[in-house]
């Protein structure tokens, strides 16, 4: 949302993101236009020959995110970016990107459990990590709908460290749709986003925020309009994503019990009346079972499907967790898996295929060349 308001505005802006859903180059991208092939193969070459050189002073091999992150940053400085948005990977604290010292803002977006081996096992261990953005008399913004234990800590690090914290209003007279939702603002009313789900009414409010901070204390030029525009526009694979509208195909790749629990009460308040078939993939080291038990109850039919990873949950142990579905199927191959779903659907039901990037990743191309532009 950011990007596309600052893009909106006239800047050549850099975006940094993690995982792809497509194809690798999404990752780096310049006006939203993604790295080309051969600007990657000579980047990459370039970082090497100053990892081999690390290497041979006796330093250790960089992560291949480190990797990624040094090509990024040499693409931005080259594309002569005006401005950056970089999304960090994991965490904050340890993370690559936070090589940069002075960030002009920091955004802190919805803290839950996710990578605890990781991060650590309460919200508020996580929370410190994430903290680790926030440096010595900067500026931050932080989602509306914080948990209470993960805004202590947030509010505690801003304390130490010198730096100004907005929490960004909470949206109101919320007007959700399958197209994209509308709220209301400060100063910003009737502001529309092309983002489905009760999610992104909250994510809305904090890229306003942030892009306000930005407009009115950092003298970028952006006018409110470029910020209404940017958030109609923007765009996000993958994220309660409309394929099809009739019968309604959607795809979502949220892999933890937060997302699972914002899809059901997307799926809730927008399609309450459609009979729903969910096809699932996920990986073993995540919730799967927690996020079956809170989906499964929604469907007519649940359909278990083994994603491409070696880090995948079997189809059958998928299965064996959706005992409230009325009806559960086992198909291992997700494309198998999705064509029976499709298929089966009748005039006015929906189909979502949900639970991992993975599983996006492998079947979106398909559907949208089965359904062509119908989502529009």
């Amino acid at each position: 949302m950011i990007t596309a308001a600052l893009k909106t505005a006239g800047h050549r802006v850099g975006m940094y993101i993690s995982p792809f859903v497509t194809c690798f180059n999404e990752r780096i991208s310049v006006n939203r236009g993604n790295i080309p092939n051969d600007t990657l193969a000579e980047l990459t070459t370039e970082v090497k020959a100053h990892v081999d050189a690390m290497v041979a002073e006796g330093r250790n091999h960089p992560t291949e995110f480190e990797i990624i992150t040094a090509v990024a940053l040499t693409h931005f400085s080259r594309e002569r970016c005006d401005y950056v948005v970089l999304e960090v990977g994991m965490g904050g604290r340890l993370d690559a990107t936070n090589a940069i010292e002075n960030p002009i803002l920091s955004i802190i977006t919805s803290i839950s459990f996710d990578h605890m081996q990781y991060l650590g096992d309460t919200i508020a261990k996580i929370a410190y990590e994430k903290c680790g953005i926030i440096k010595q008399n900067s500026r931050v913004v932080c989602y509306p709908a914080q948990p209470r234990e993960a805004l202590e800590v947030i509010e505690q690090t801003c304390a130490e460290r010198s730096a100004a914290l907005t929490i960004a209003h909470m949206p109101q007279n919320v007007r959700l749709s399958i197209g994209g939702n509308s709220i209301d603002y400060p100063n910003f009313p009737n502001i529309r986003t092309a983002l489905a789900g009760d999610y992104q009414a909250y994510n809305a409010a904090t890229a306003i925020c942030a892009l306000d901070i930005l407009r009115q204390e950092m003298n970028v030029k952006l006018m409110p309009d470029d910020i209404y525009a940017g958030l109609a526009l923007a765009a996000w694979p993958g994220r309660f994503e409309v394929i099809a509208q009739n019968p309604l195909v959607i795809i979502d790749g949220g892999h933890n019990v937060s997302a699972a629990q914002e899809l059901e009460m997307s799926i809730r308040q927008l399609i309450p009346e459609k009979r729903l078939t969910i096809v699932m993939g996920m990986l073993a080291d995540k919730e799967y079972r927690q996020c079956i038990e809170l989906l499964a109850p929604l469907t007519h039919h649940f359909i278990a499907t083994t994603v491409q990873s070696p880090r995948a949950a079997d189809a059958v142990d998928i299965a064996a967790c959706a005992v409230s579905a009325p009806v559960v199927s086992i198909y291992p191959n997700p494309q198998d898996a999705v064509n029976m779903a499709v298929e089966s659907a009748e005039y006015g039901d929906a189909v979502a295929i949900i639970g991992s990037l993975f599983l996006v990743a492998d079947v979106r191309d398909g559907l949208i060349e089965r359904f062509g532009n119908t989502s529009s």
